[in-house]
Formats: C-alpha cells, structure tokens, sequence
C-alpha cells in the first residue's frame, strides 16, 4: 500500500504526506500509458483503501467501477459512507 513505509497511503495513486502534500505513485501514468480508461476495483478495506482509491481514479478521469461483492470494510458505519 504505498510506496514509501513511512506514509499510511490509502490510494493506490498516491501517498498523502503529513505536510498534506500528494505524491503520486506510478499507476496513473502506467494506466494512461497502456490507454486505460476504465479502473475496477475490489479489495479491503471499501471504507478506506477501496474508497481512497476508487476516488482519485476518477478525479484523473478514469471511468472509476468499485466492485461491492469484491469488497469488504472495517466498519459498516464507515463503509456505508464511503458507499456514498
């Protein structure tokens, strides 16, 4: 998750630093690249990887797809609100 061990990154696009700076990991280059518009997703945790993730691929203008039956969160509470 990440790609630097001292950053919690929850997307896969990018780690959010403590000084709220965004630096980006390489998929999105790598999906644009290969001509990919459509991102699916599935994994854990929906209410904050899955969620995280799921977000910034449609920010940088990826059909963004979250597979709910692939998915399982931590908390129903949090999950029901990154459903949203």
């Amino acid at each position: 998750k990440g790609k630097d061990a001292r950053v919690d990154s929850y997307s896969g696009f990018g780690d959010k630093t403590d000084d709220k700076r965004f630096e980006k990991t390489e998929l999105q280059d790598i999906l644009q690249r290969n001509n990919i518009r459509h991102v699916f997703l599935a994994g854990l945790a929906t209410d904050f990887c899955v969620s995280y993730t799921a977000l910034d691929a449609a920010r940088f203008g990826f059909n963004t797809h979250v597979v709910m039956d692939g998915c399982r969160g931590l908390a129903a509470a949090s999950v029901g609100t990154a459903k949203e």
